[in-house]
This record gives C-alpha cells, sequence and structure tokens, in this order.
C-alpha cells in the first residue's frame, strides 16, 4: 500500500446532504482545493448500519441518512474529490446506536459487568446505547457494511469514530466478552457486584481485565482491516483519539492509542479536552503531541491533528503547534464562518519545509504504558504527571528529545540517544530493564526517578528488586517523583489556571539532563522562555527548524480564562539564535527564513565558531520555520 500521501496532508471535514448534486459538489471541492486542501473527512452520513426510514428520524442527536441516498452522495462526493486529487476519508461511527435501533439488535449490546442483563446507556452526545464491540453478529454487520459502502463509493479511507466501550471500568461483561477474556487469559471474570476484584489494582485479573479491553477494542480494528485488505485493497484505516497519556482513555474508554498503532494505517490525535484552551495550553498540548509522534513512528508516516480553536488566529496557531511537531493537521471549520486557510495554501507551496525524515533528538523520555495501565489506579499524580513534568521542561528549555515506548527499548532503537530518561516508569519487564542497563554499558546515560522497575509489565510487584537497583545505579537517579512538582495543567476555559510548578524541580532536571549531554546538546536556542523550537531533517539532508512565538500563552500565576474572551499576542522577538554542532546536526553553508505572510525567504549569515554554527534571526512574530542546507 502506498501511503506516502499522507505526508502531505491537508484535511478539513465536509458535510454534505443525502441529495447531494453534482453542481453543489463540484462548486463545495473547488472552494477547498483552491484553498489549499487535499483530504477531506466526511460528515453527516456517520451512521451507516441505519436506513433511515421515510419521515422524521429517531431522537438522536447525530444525523442519520437513508442509506441509498446516503452512498450515492458519498460516490458523487468521491468522484468529485478524485478529479480534482483530493483523498477522501470516510467518517463513520461503529458502537453507537439510539434506542429504536438498539430494540433491533437488544443481544448486540454492551453490559456491565457486575449486572450484566441490561443494556448500557450513555447519557453523553445526547443519550446513546453502545454495541459491544466482541459480539460477532455485530461484527459481522459493520464489517459487511463497510465493505459494501467502500466497493459502491469509491472512498479513499475509513476513520471509523467510537470503537470504545461505555466509560467506566466495568463495560462490556455480556456473555461474548467473557468467554474471549476466559480463553486469552486463562481467568474467569466474576459475576458478583461486590467481588473484591473490581477496582483491585493489587490483583492480577483486574489489571489483565483492564488490558483486555484495550486490546478488544483494536481486535475490533485488527479484523476489520483483514477483511478491507482482502476485498477492497489499498483503503486507508484510522480512528480518531484523545488524550494517549490519560487514564481515562485507556482505563475508563478501553481505548488506547498504543494499541491500535499495531493495527491502524494512520495515527490521528484528536486534540480534545473539555474547554481547552489550545493557546494558553500549548505546553501541555505539545508534550501529548510528542507522544503521539513516538506512537506514530512505526507507520511510517506523520500522523494527523485535530485542534478545537475558538478563532481564526487560534487556529493558525494550533497548525503552527502541530507542524513545528511534524504532524499534518485538520481545520476545524467551525473556528470561523470565513475560514480562509492561508495557511494551507502557503504550505502547499512550501511542501519541502513540512516532510522531515526524522527528528533531531538527543535523548529519549520513556513513555510507560505499562505503568499507566496497571499501577494503582486512574489518578494521574500515581505515573502520568510525572512523566508530563519532565516532557514539559524538556519543552521550554529546548532540549531535543523523542518520547519512547516499551518496544522501543531495543539495543538498535536505543543507540540513536546519548541519554535515555525513565522517570517512575514502575512496570517493566526483565528484557526491558535488561535493555537499558545493555544501553547503559555501552556508553548510554540514563535518568530514572522513583519506583522504576519495582514492578513487572503486567504490575506484579518483584519480590527481588536486584534488577531495578542496578539499574537506579546505572545512572542519575531521583528518589522522588521530580517531575510531578513540574506539571502544568492544560488551560481550560472558566477554570482557574494556576501555575504551581516549582522552579527548583526545573533547575534539578535541567542540570541532570545537561550533566548527561555533557552540556552540549545538538542544538540550541537562545531566546527569552516561551520560544518553541522544534528541528528535524529534511530532504537532502537538509536541517529544518520550526520555531514559534508561544510568549503571549503565558498567564498570571492564577488566572481565569474567560469563554470567548481571551486574547491572543505574539510579542515580537529579536535576535534569536539558534546554535547546532556540526559533528551531530551536519555543516551548512546557507540559512533561509521562511514567514507564511512572507513571499520570499531571508537569508541570513551563517557563522562557525569552531566545532559550532549559528544563525541570528532578526525578528520573531509569530512563526517561521528555518531551512539550513
Amino acid at each position: 500500500m502506498n501511503k506516502q500521501w499522507l505526508n502531505s496532508v491537508r484535511a478539513i471535514q465536509l458535510p454534505y446532504p443525502a441529495d447531494l448534486t453534482p453542481e453543489k459538489a463540484e462548486s463545495d471541492i473547488s472552494r477547498l482545493a483552491e484553498r489549499g486542501i487535499n483530504m477531506i473527512l466526511t460528515e453527516d452520513h456517520r451512521y451507516i448500519m441505519f436506513d433511515m426510514p421515510e419521515g422524521a428520524p429517531p431522537q438522536f442527536l447525530f444525523k442519520p441518512q437513508p442509506r441509498a441516498k446516503s452512498i450515492a452522495a458519498t460516490k458523487l462526493m468521491a468522484e468529485t474529490c478524485r478529479r480534482r486529487g483530493i483523498k477522501i476519508l470516510h467518517h463513520a461511527s461503529a458502537a453507537y446506536c439510539h434506542e429504536e435501533f438498539m430494540r433491533e439488535h437488544r443481544g448486540w449490546t454492551q453490559r456491565d459487568a457486575r449486572r450484566p442483563d441490561e443494556p448500557l446507556f450513555f447519557e453523553e452526545y445526547g443519550g446513546v446505547w453502545l454495541f459491544c464491540l466482541n459480539h460477532p453478529e455485530f461484527r459481522e454487520a459493520f464489517y459487511q457494511m463497510v465493505i459494501e459502502f467502500t466497493k459502491e463509493t469509491g472512498v479513499d479511507g475509513w476513520m471509523i469514530d467510537e470503537v470504545e466501550w461505555l466509560p467506566t471500568w466495568f463495560s462490556c461483561g455480556c456473555l461474548w466478552c467473557r468467554e474471549k477474556f476466559k480463553e486469552e487469559t486463562g481467568m474467569a471474570l466474576p459475576f458478583e457486584a461486590n467481588s473484591p476484584v473490581w477496582e483491585n489494582f493489587e490483583n492480577p485479573l483486574w489489571r489483565a481485565w483492564l488490558r483486555f479491553r484495550m486490546k478488544s477494542a483494536a481486535d475490533f480494528f485488527a479484523d476489520l482491516k483483514k477483511r478491507l485488505d482482502a476485498e477492497t485493497p489499498g483503503k486507508i484505516l484510522t480512528t480518531c483519539h484523545a488524550g494517549a497519556s490519560d487514564t481515562w482513555s485507556a482505563q475508563f474508554w478501553g481505548t488506547d492509542a498504543i494499541e491500535y498503532s499495531r493495527v491502524l494505517d494512520y495515527i490521528f490525535y484528536e486534540a480534545y479536552v473539555r474547554n481547552g484552551i489550545p493557546f494558553y495550553g500549548w505546553l501541555w498540548y505539545f508534550a501529548e503531541l510528542k507522544l503521539y509522534a513516538a506512537i506514530a513512528r512505526p507507520t511510517g508516516v506523520a500522523p494527523l491533528a485535530l485542534f478545537y480553536p475558538r478563532s481564526e488566529l487560534e487556529s493558525r496557531f494550533s497548525w503552527a503547534l502541530s507542524s513545528a511537531a511534524g504532524f499534518r493537521f485538520w481545520a476545524c471549520n467551525n473556528a470561523s464562518a470565513s475560514y480562509p486557510f492561508d495557511f494551507f495554501k502557503w504550505q502547499a507551496s512550501h511542501e519541502n519545509l513540512f516532510i522531515a525524515s526524522a527528528p533531531m533528538a538527543d535523548a529519549a523520555l520513556l513513555f510507560s504504558k505499562q505503568t499507566r495501565d496497571g499501577y494503582k489506579g486512574r489518578d494521574l499524580d500515581f505515573y502520568v504527571r510525572e512523566w508530563t513534568g519532565w516532557a514539559q521542561t524538556l519543552i521550554e528549555a529546548n532540549i531535543p528529545f523523542e518520547t519512547a515506548l516499551e518496544r522501543d527499548l531495543t539495543k538498535e532503537h536505543l543507540s540513536r540517544y546519548r541519554l535515555v530518561i525513565a522517570p517512575h516508569a514502575v512496570c517493566l519487564s526483565d528484557a526491558q530493564i535488561l535493555a537499558l542497563l545493555d544501553y547503559a554499558s555501552s556508553g548510554g546515560r540514563i535518568i530514572t526517578t522513583g519506583e522504576t522497575g519495582w514492578r513487572d509489565e503486567t504490575g506484579e510487584p518483584r519480590i527481588d528488586l536486584s534488577l531495578a537497583y542496578a539499574l537506579q545505579k546505572a545512572g542519575k537517579y531521583f528518589p522522588e517523583k521530580i517531575g510531578l512538582r513540574r506539571h502544568l495543567p492544560c488551560a481550560r476555559m472558566d477554570e482557574e489556571f494556576c501555575d504551581t510548578r516549582e522552579p527548583d524541580a526545573g533547575r534539578l532536571i535541567l542540570a541532570a539532563v545537561r550533566d548527561a549531554l555533557n552540556d552540549a546538546p545538538s542544538l540550541e536556542i537562545t531566546a527569552p522562555a516561551g520560544i518553541l523550537a522544534s528541528g528535524f531533517r529534511g530532504e537532502k539532508n537538509n536541517l529544518i527548524i520550526h520555531i514559534l512565538n508561544c510568549r503571549g500563552a503565558a498567564p498570571p500565576t492564577t488566572a481565569i480564562i474567560h469563554k470567548n474572551n481571551y486574547t491572543i499576542g505574539f510579542p515580537e522577538t529579536q535576535n534569536i539564535k539558534i546554535s547546532w554542532r556540526a559533528k551531530s546536526a551536519g555543516f551548512f553553508t546557507k540559512a533561509e527564513i521562511f514567514a507564511p505572510d512572507a513571499n520570499e525567504p531571508d537569508v541570513c549569515d551563517l557563522i562557525s565558531e569552531g566545532g559550532v554554527q549559528n544563525v541570528i534571526i532578526p525578528l520573531l512574530r509569530d512563526y517561521v520555520i528555518a531551512r539550513l542546507s
């Protein structure tokens, strides 16, 4: 399958009616093509299993359509897109249904493992029932409809939404799920509502149950992909996912982007936080983007990001933030009625600045899925905020790093880095710890914190802690969770935004990292706090550096940011110095500075000082890209 076109995606969702005309389709697609859009995700045709009868639709937040008309309209849209060189992914819902459809297929529904007699109801989205992702009849009906729809419309792929469990720990406990769980784990899920298994993270059955739910959701995609590849080869399969670091998605919804990445062609980060503010929350969002970038690495293509900005200016900022992380962007057209997409037109004419082979990275920051899923419970203080605090501290200091996952703990992968940081990665296998020890014995530097390695990969406490202690001694070790004191929450509207980070913790983290790197990171930025820099290898081994001005996104220590009443500003910054070491980054002879509002790049002088090269950017407004060649 040729997926390389995904590296150049400029996307938007497009609603269209069931009675779409050729004239309307041509008008809409021509308008989007002129604005630089080259991929659309369909909207208003999500419910492919519902064949809406004539008359009023059922009481349901989402819009069902008459199936034949929906297929015909989507086929017309796909043909129109193809003529203009635009790809089309169909946005469909899987598990959600309305009451009328649920009653026709009551046996397909999800059940609470403690009370398995009644179908589960979810109050969000106007109220929905959910179908079980393991039920064979539901799966077959859904898979057949996807294949039929693909063949009849010619869409280029699918973004399947709502592949999830009811957001509690206890769904789904139907007989099909119980049978599959017993078959895969050898354990029997209890029926008793007061069983000591429930919510007990010291019980191996409970931890296995949480892992099973995440695996089952990914298995739903795996089996669909097999069917699609067999009957309609070459189609892209993705899903949206919000919050890879958070226990809410993994433990409650049973959805995990890391688990999905073994199946999906395309990783899609829905940068959604309830009432979240992309501009003021940039540091939190960028840490999450760094995690999704690691998740997407095996796909070989740049991941996609969707933000929910509230203005045209915040949308442009979100696009720049995503680009600085190496992502492609889905422009949310709710930002303003007269949305111009000027940044997409500019991006289309400068694609060589956005297609990168690899980020610059001196360090790897380990995110432990095993710890997130199997250690103590949902409270983010148990693990997640420790990781986030380290990520945010490195991002603010512009120290180049990549996120690593447990699957990256191999000799080949770790050899890319000068430093590996494993903050409070409690749940590690013997093989994973040995890989880190081997890395250290080969000259790599290691930093660990807290209880790293104290439990095995399933969350079971180690009786023998000798491996964990050996890992502590192999590098710099902080007994406390020092990153927890550096975590900055995401800014949300109408909520108090408190920056309670402790400066001394930040100094300790940066001192340890700089000492491990011998005070010589590959890329350094000399600029006021709030300037974000991110470096990538481009074509012909050029160095591409994205520089984004986030200085205006620093509210007071304690503030309430009110809905639709916050300002977005970019204090002009002069004489930003970029320095890189020729030994690690390369020796360059030309420096060009590209700005989205400028017709031509500025050419800046390069200064060589021993093994270090420098370039000075005279003026930064909001966002520029430097290309060193």
